[in-house]
């Protein structure tokens, strides 16, 4: 199946309120106002101890929701990723229909989906491709990786790298029990590619310069053998 891009649908790049491009501190307002009881705490870089992200997490008991809300900055203190992810609760469930459902009345047509997921893939200029087969977000071995980050409660999964065509992604999967049909646990996370993509590019490009620069100034220096 070919792919094709649609024009820019009003695409909402967000998840319960907290958006792809928002500040630290909107974000971390926007969490405590998703669900009061989230435990907060700022996630932090484990090699600089820079705060780079901020985390809510409900650890729940039997019959009570777990959630887990996590967003990640960017250099400038942007959100460029959110993710969210949620059992539910005893007596609030719905449908995995219902699911699909109103992940496509919140964000649109899907760029492709099947059971139990749903993914929306839009490139560079901001337009969303349709079909699986040539989607500019599709991540393979040479594509760039993301250095893992450790936290506890870790329930919300971060992406493995980043296609050099891609935009923006919003992800989503859901499971449910097979008897009943109703969901017991859903995940969402939107994050920016394109920007990430350009800044591991640039850290890459400097970091060679500087592997060159070194080689080049131990060359230059006259050592010799000592024969």
């Amino acid at each position: 199946m070919s792919v094709t891009a649609t024009a820019a649908q009003a695409v909402e790049f967000d998840v319960s309120g907290v958006t792809l491009g928002m500040d630290a501190a909107a974000a971390r307002k926007a969490i405590e106002a998703a669900n009061p009881k989230y435990q907060m705490a700022d996630i932090k870089n484990p090699k600089t101890g820079k705060v780079i992200g901020t985390n809510g997490l409900i650890q729940g008991f039997s019959n009570t929701a777990n959630e887990h809300f996590q967003v990640i900055y960017d250099e400038s203190g942007k959100v460029w990723f959110v993710g969210k992810s949620q059992t539910v609760a005893q007596g609030k469930g719905f449908s995995k229909e219902q699911m699909l459902a109103s992940l496509i009345e919140k964000y649109g047509k899907p760029s492709f989906h099947g059971e139990g997921w749903a993914r929306w893939h839009f490139d560079r200029a901001g337009k969303l491709h349709l079909g699986e087969a040539d989607s500019p977000c599709k991540v393979g071995g040479g594509d760039k990786a993301l250095t893992p980050i450790s936290v506890v409660g870790h329930w919300v999964r971060y992406p493995a790298g980043f296609n050099p065509k891609c935009g923006r992604v919003i992800e989503a999967s859901y499971s449910w029990d097979q008897k009943t049909g109703i969901v017991s646990h859903y995940g969402v996370r939107a994050f920016e590619s394109a920007a990430v993509y350009d800044v591991l590019m640039r850290d890459q490009a400097a970091a060679q310069k500087k592997r060159d620069d070194a080689l080049k100034q131990e060359l230059g220096a006259g050592n010799k053998p000592g024969l």
